[in-house]
């Protein structure tokens, strides 16, 4: 279920009482999820053409929890398109064809849902989610250079901090 920074993991099952790793999934679409890291560089996202109507969204939430913009079906239609996601200090100049989404912070959670009709028609909803990708602007534009940005020293994890005040540290 976890998946590396600027790189997006799809769920494509269809829930059922055994699945604990969502409350409540539908069956109606397959999940993608990732977590965009902004600090170095915009994250590119490319969304392939969809046809036949389907529905698809990728819902973008700030580190608030606020969600500053949709890419999808409903909001930017389903024609073939790059959109980058730029940290709030990004001030750079982007291609013509790239539309920009400016989030308020520079962590982004991305989640995406693709509808699917029915278990014949999840292969095909498989074949489109292999198409989402997310690109940092360098590798797509090698002019551009990344922002050097420190390593995340992340604290240590073990599973019974959970139960201690020491997990709000």
């Amino acid at each position: 279920m976890y998946t590396p920074f600027n790189s997006v993991k799809h769920m494509n099952v269809f829930y059922d009482h055994t699945v604990t790793t969502v409350v409540s999934g539908n069956n109606d679409t397959f999940y993608s999820n990732g977590i965009l890291d902004l600090r170095a560089e915009p994250i590119i996202f490319h969304v392939p053409e969809v046809e036949d109507d389907r529905y698809y969204t990728f819902q973008l939430t700030s580190m608030t929890t606020d969600n500053f913009g949709y890419i999808g079906s409903r909001s930017t239609g389903t024609k073939e398109g790059y959109y980058a996601i730029t940290g709030p200090s990004f001030t750079g100049k982007l291609p013509k064809y790239i539309k920009q989404i400016k989030s308020p912070s520079e962590f982004v959670c991305v989640i995406g849902r693709t509808a699917v009709y029915n278990k014949a028609d999840a292969k095909k909803v498989m074949e489109i989610q292999k198409k989402y990708e997310l690109i940092p602007l360098s590798k797509l534009h090698p002019e551009y250079k990344p922002i050097p940005t420190d390593e995340i020293e992340w604290p240590e994890y073990t599973p019974d901090i959970l139960a201690t005040p020491a997990f709000f540290k």
